[in-house]
């Protein structure tokens, strides 16, 4: 479980009842029922997880996706197969629409030949990889998700975000125990927790999480997208003392691309 500051004004909420009210909020962006319970359940299933850098707080977000880019009714479909290697089409739809398709499409399909793999092209943010390995997870399979992301990190003793953090998630089951989960990224953390260090009044810098676009004593936190992630293993000292100019880099394509196995 991710450990995140506590705050003084934090309180408990029912996640069926948050579940249903994110349900209606993805439902007036023009979402099918199913989709957006979808949608909401693997929102509420991070916060449930302790990941709230991919929970609700997401919300906001994807709601201005889906009224500008994002296909709310898209529907995921079979691109090409192969034997158990997939391609999947997500029409543009929710990342976690065409995730939780692909997912299900090579479980069924490893059901079959033992091993498969589904890529999905035409997609968009996903959230939490977890909740995809824990779909094969728990019928019995081991399961892996990846995904590309938008260039948020800066190289290891670098200052410019060339490069994303990639996630990697790893579902395994365990018999009549819980399934052994393992999701991360390539970054000292996602950008998601820095978005939640924020809005608790942390400053994440100083926890060594994210590097200032201009270099400058710490100062009360600022909007998460004025920052960004450093690789996994890089100290908080290491980009202050670097010599390499920070830059602004050219806009990534809009699109992210997922694979699920």
């Amino acid at each position: 479980m991710s450990a995140y500051p506590a705050s003084h004004n934090e309180r408990l909420i029912d996640a069926r009842a948050l579940r249903e009210l994110i349900s209606v909020v993805f439902e007036a962006c023009d979402m099918s029922p199913i989709d957006a319970m979808l949608l909401a359940d693997s929102l509420v299933a991070a916060d449930l997880g302790g990941v709230h850098s991919h929970g609700v707080l997401r919300v906001p977000e994807y709601v201005e996706k889906l009224r500008g880019g994002v296909n709310p009714r898209g529907v995921p479909r079979i691109a090409s197969e192969k034997g158990g290697a997939l391609t999947i089409d997500g029409d543009n739809a929710m990342g976690q629409v065409a995730a939780a398709f692909a997912m299900h499409e090579a479980v069924r399909r490893a059901a079959e030949s033992g091993v498969a793999l589904a890529a999905v092209r035409g997609s968009n943010h996903c959230g939490a990889l977890a909740y995809y390995v824990r779909m094969a997870a728990n019928q019995g399979f081991i399961g892996v998700a990846s995904t590309n992301a938008l260039p948020t990190m800066a190289p290891w003793g670098g200052l410019d975000k060339i490069v994303g953090i990639n996630p990697l998630a790893v579902g395994i089951p365990a018999g009549d125990e819980q399934p052994i989960v393992f999701d991360a990224a390539f970054s000292g953390s996602s950008h998601g927790k820095i978005r939640v260090f924020q809005q608790k009044g942390r400053r994440s810098r100083q926890d060594g999480l994210s590097i200032p676009t201009a270099i400058q004593p710490p100062t009360p936190p600022a909007p998460s997208r004025a920052c960004y992630s450093q690789s996994a293993g890089t100290r908080a000292s290491d980009w202050r003392s670097s010599s390499v100019c920070s830059r602004r880099c050219s806009p990534a394509p809009p699109m992210e691309q997922s694979s699920a196995t």
